[in-house]
């Protein structure tokens, strides 16, 4: 039947809370998550939800364009590819915040 009204306030500050506990418990993975190469519909799409996401999630979303990924048909050669690979490897990071 869908959502009829926005969520409450628990839920509000259970993202805060869960998103600390996530960290707490693995900060390994608590690097940059990257996302590349999203149509520009989808981009604007979540620039809307961005906003709802805590602030320390935030900081830690990248949006960019990667021209190497974007250049290639299909993810193989980023296995196979040594030259490819390392293209990709050093365009990610010179995307990375610093």
């Amino acid at each position: 039947r869908g959502v009829r009204r926005p969520p409450n306030g628990r839920f509000s500050k259970a993202l805060p809370s869960s998103s600390d506990q996530y960290e707490n418990l693995y900060p390994a993975l608590a690097g940059p998550t990257m996302i590349l190469n999203l149509p520009f519909v989808l981009q604007a799409f979540v620039g809307l939800l961005k906003p709802l996401f805590p602030k320390s999630v935030q900081e830690r979303l990248v949006f960019t364009r990667a021209p190497v990924l974007a250049g290639l048909k299909e993810l193989t050669p980023l296995s196979n590819n040594m030259n490819t690979k390392a293209k990709f490897v050093r365009e990610v990071k010179g995307l990375l915040p610093k």
